[in-house]
């Protein structure tokens, strides 16, 4: 008899122990105005060509899903690097979503152009490019151009992504696909 009240004795402390140290975990997962966002898909060519006819092919690859922890909570991550397969610097872009406590933080690098934009602290107009109205678009300015970092104008659409650029050459590449 005492040895079953010690067995028991034992195991409630066990439980007890278990559940005061198990550590509770908080993951952050996006909604579906979230993913509205991310309209990237791996192996997506964007086509963009300039008013001279020039073409150029940026190429989408390296998706990557997952959580970034932050203590007890995990927030839900999703990104795409971008690059043009032709420019011999390589330079290479990055699409970042990531739903975090209170709100979702979505950041894009474009080869070539500085600075990194937070998106979705970015004010939205309205345009027609390339014969197409958008009412969804962010205008970005760079604040520094040079020989590498040589796009000074990006323009992005939540709906469709990077739809038109220029360049230091007063080059206006549209997006076409």
């Amino acid at each position: 008899m005492k040895q079953i009240l010690n067995t028991r004795l034992i195991l409630t402390a066990c439980l007890l122990f278990f559940l005061i140290s198990c550590k509770k975990y908080t993951y952050y997962e996006f909604t579906a105005d979230d993913n509205a966002w991310m309209i990237y898909s791996h192996s997506q060519q964007l086509k963009f060509i300039n008013q001279s006819g020039v073409i150029h092919n940026y190429q989408c690859f390296n998706i990557t899903r997952g959580y970034i922890p932050v203590g007890n909570l995990y927030n839900a991550m999703v990104s795409i690097n971008f690059k043009l397969p032709i420019d011999s610097v390589n330079e290479v872009g990055k699409f970042q979503l990531e739903k975090q406590s209170n709100a979702t933080l979505c950041t894009l690098t474009w080869p070539r152009f500085t600075p990194t934009i937070t998106l979705t602290s970015e004010p939205l107009t309205s345009d027609t490019i390339g014969g197409t109205f958008y009412n969804d678009l962010i205008v970005k300015v760079s604040p520094s151009t040079s020989l590498l970092k040589n796009i000074d104008t990006l323009i992005y659409s939540k709906s469709v992504g990077v739809v038109k650029y220029t360049d230091i050459n007063g080059n206006k590449w549209i997006h076409t696909n």
